[in-house]
């Protein structure tokens, strides 16, 4: 015996089934919504999809939880409905000032042309889109409904996620925004909301309504849309280069959201303080030192692809090497001048913060030397990308005795540089 039909999609219940097992809806809700949402049980598309309760609301507008009527299966339904426009519900319609009718008409192409990017990519780790349309007067797109939680959601619940789990997150998302990137678009708000950890193990992207087309090395004007904690430096800016390691440094401080329990300071805020990333104990150098490269103030620093950011992440452990001079020079007493003109002749840097490498502070507060009781230095620290600035002069460093080299970028070394003849892996 069935009761009556699923007023969302039609499915037959049994009597006093709820929530109804084809499409979810959970049917104790009742049409009494908010005014700005439809109500319950409203069908769209000349009845094609049918509107059930609200999932989240945001700049867009409104997701609803509904079904595909014929095929009696869920979906969920995007709604531009922009509150920053002053839209209102008269009935169904939804309408905004006159004053706002032609930024209400972008935004209902902007809506259309995001379902057109989503439904242009393959990746099962990027959302799929079913159908668009236009309808009560805005716009309307129709996706695959997940089940599961948002990252967001999941941090806020337990906290902080242990580092083999955020390289399986890594991994899924550095390859959808490979296919993001390589269609020319940026996806530019990638966040712990915007990504979905599926109840079938995939880790979804979502919400590509702030996404934009880019020209890599090319300066462009973008509306500065961003989530401070989580946007790179050069959004801030209307006219800036953007490219994948725009995307990098948001993804990047998500997975240090992810690792750590808390967002990383926004890059405004690090500009100012100086102040390092800290990580937890037990988290895979690798992992740390793919994160610190992703968030980078200076674009140049950062990965330049996903690619890229992948191949940092999956490097082999150790990390660091070390090169041993076999016979240290010996200068005249002046070798400690030496030292200091030497440093200075290049750049280099630990931690991306290069105070103190070219003050007056004896070479001991320098950051990255160590020098001995005589104040001789005898030991470098060299971050990422520096190795290719190394001098021949090198050997000036009187008294160095270790040269510890990050990314196993020994093979970088200047060929100049003959007195390194013990490389230690």
């Amino acid at each position: 015996m069935t009761g009556t039909p699923c007023p969302i999609c039609q499915s037959p219940l049994a009597p006093g089934q709820d929530p109804c097992p084809a499409c979810g809806a959970a049917l104790g809700l009742g049409a009494s919504a908010p005014a700005r949402n439809l109500a319950v049980g409203s069908t769209l598309h000349q009845g094609k999809f049918t509107v059930g309760r609200v999932l989240g609301e945001g700049g867009f507008g409104i997701t609803y939880k509904g079904a595909h009527r014929d095929l009696r299966r869920p979906v969920a339904v995007k709604e531009l409905f922009p509150l920053d426009l002053g839209a209102t519900r008269l009935g169904t319609r939804v309408s905004v000032p006159a004053p706002q009718a032609d930024a209400f008409c972008y935004a209902r192409e902007q809506a259309l042309q995001e379902a057109r990017i989503i439904a242009g990519f393959r990746s099962r780790n990027i959302v799929d889109v079913y159908d668009m349309f236009l309808e009560n007067d805005t716009a309307y797109i129709v996706m695959e409904y997940l089940e599961g939680e948002t990252l967001e959601a999941r941090l806020e619940r337990v906290g902080s996620l242990p580092p083999d789990e955020v390289q399986g997150l890594a991994e899924a998302l550095c390859q959808a925004l490979a296919e993001v990137h390589d269609g020319k678009w940026l996806h530019r708000d990638i966040k712990p909301s915007n990504i979905v950890l599926a109840a079938d193990q995939r880790v979804v992207l979502i919400d590509f309504g702030s996404a934009r087309e880019f020209h890599l090395h090319r300066t462009q004007r973008h509306t500065r849309i961003l989530t401070a904690q989580y946007a790179a430096p050069e959004q801030y800016s209307e006219e800036a280069r953007f490219g994948p390691y725009t995307d990098a440094f948001s993804l990047g401080a998500t997975l240090y959201h992810a690792l750590t329990g808390a967002p990383p300071p926004s890059a405004m805020d690090r500009f100012q303080s100086g102040r390092d990333l800290d990580f937890p104990p037990g988290v895979p150098s690798r992992l740390a030192m793919a994160l610190q490269q992703a968030l980078a103030l200076r674009v140049n620093d950062r990965p330049s692809s996903m690619t890229a950011l992948l191949a940092l992440m999956r490097a082999p452990a150790p990390a660091v090497a070390g090169a041993v001079l076999s016979v240290p020079m010996v200068l005249p007493a002046s070798s400690l001048e030496s030292n200091r003109e030497v440093l200075s002749a290049f750049t280099f840097s630990h931690d991306y913060h290069l105070e103190g490498w070219f003050s007056d502070a004896p070479l001991a507060d320098w950051k990255g030397v160590t020098v001995d009781d005589a104040g001789r230095v005898i030991a470098l620290q060299i971050h990422y990308h520096w190795l290719q600035t190394l001098p021949a002069t090198i050997g000036q460093l009187t008294q160095l005795r270790r040269l510890d080299l990050y990314h196993n970028e020994l093979e970088a070394l200047p060929a100049e540089i003959g007195q390194l003849t013990q490389l230690q892996r």
